[in-house]
């Protein structure tokens, strides 16, 4: 059996005067009891957290201009590589054209500026022209090829530029949010849209500032989103944001989660953050009754048919369970329904609760 504890506690419990029940002589109270078993006791924290998506980016112009047409809406799924916008093209066609040019002058140059080079080269073997000049001629055919390399530098920036006009998805996704119309004149760097995954999204919860010192990367947490139909999901933290929120005195930590299908980006999920596990014993809610030197339990003797008062050390507490630190042994029976109206060594008529073990 697995009793999971959920902190902070809950309210009180009933209270009852010792003099509540019949004496050691009085008529039998008739009970239910559970044996105790050894159990995981789970100490949990519970919070709303928000999903995001793992990958959020704002998909920008790479260069500037006008937008030309915009290819997709929001709520569109779109592929790696996949055409999303166009901005004008016409002065970025008409600076190819120009290094295109370029590269074409600069070529001829150099290749006419190597003939000379050449030919200076036969006229110094046969002393016609001087050292000199041919150093001079060989010089600009250094300073032509520079340029011509240049200027097919110049050709490869201007088609890049061209390309860039075309705007592509960067991965796989889903639009968001449009963030300019056609006609609009951006800047590079100017976000067009906003793309978002959600095969892996991201859990993000805060937790009270208490808990600082006890979250750890790793620690096991489960998610539940019963809007979309999945009732819980098993993951763990991945990261613990350094700051305390100085608006909600929280502390954030995140998760990643692979969707199931159906969860989006934005929406609210339950989360449940396990705090620690540890063997012990509870008891149900209702076996514990407040007497004058403080909680206790009534536990049946060998003989089921009395019971006896235990004072009990109590630990965490849920609406339905009560963590026994002490007092309390595996195998004991323990009263249940009737438990309020009985007195330390009261006669019963003691049955196992509906579900025990016990037949």
């Amino acid at each position: 059996m697995l009793a999971s504890l959920v902190f902070p506690a809950c309210s009180g419990d009933a209270q009852d005067d010792e003099s509540a029940g019949p004496g050691p002589s009085g008529r039998a109270v008739t009970i239910t009891y559970v044996e105790l078993e050894p159990e995981t006791v789970t100490r949990t924290q519970r919070a709303l957290g928000e999903l995001r998506s793992r990958n959020d980016p704002r998909v920008a112009a790479e260069v500037s201009g006008a937008v030309k047409r915009l290819l997709v809406n929001e709520g569109d799924r779109v592929r790696a590589g996949d055409l999303i916008a166009e901005l004008d093209e016409e002065d970025y066609v008409l600076r190819r054209d120009q290094a295109e040019a370029d590269v074409k002058r600069f070529n001829a140059r150099s290749a006419l500026q190597e003939l000379t080079v050449v030919r200076y080269r036969e006229l110094h073997e046969n002393n016609h022209v001087s050292s000199q000049e041919l150093d001079e001629v060989e010089a600009e055919l250094d300073v032509t090829r520079e340029e011509l390399a240049a200027s097919r530098l110049a050709l490869r920036a201007a088609e890049r530029d061209l390309e860039r006009t075309r705007v592509k998805a960067p991965f796989d996704g889903e639009i968001d949010e449009r963030l300019v119309s056609e006609g609009d004149y951006v800047q590079t760097g100017t976000a067009l849209y906003r793309l978002t995954t959600s095969d892996m999204l991201q859990v993000r919860v805060s937790f009270p500032e208490t808990l600082a010192n006890d979250l750890e990367i790793g620690m096991p947490l489960k998610v539940s989103n019963r809007a979309a139909g999945v009732s819980e999901l098993d993951t763990e933290i991945s990261e613990i944001r350094p700051a305390i929120s100085l608006d909600g005195r929280a502390i954030r930590a995140i998760a990643l989660v692979e969707n199931p299908g159906g969860w989006r980006s934005g929406s609210s999920v339950n989360v449940e953050l396990v705090l620690s596990e540890r063997e012990g014993l509870t008891v149900p809610r209702q076996a514990l009754v407040q007497r004058p030197d403080g909680d206790t339990v009534y536990v049946l003797d060998a003989d089921e048919e009395t019971v006896e008062a235990r004072r009990v050390e109590v630990g965490q507490r849920t609406a339905d369970w009560v963590e026994i630190l002490d007092g309390l042994e595996a195998g004991d029976k323990v009263a249940v329904d009737g438990a309020g109206f009985l007195t330390d060594g009261a006669s019963v008529n003691a049955s196992p609760q509906e579900g025990d073990d016990e037949q």
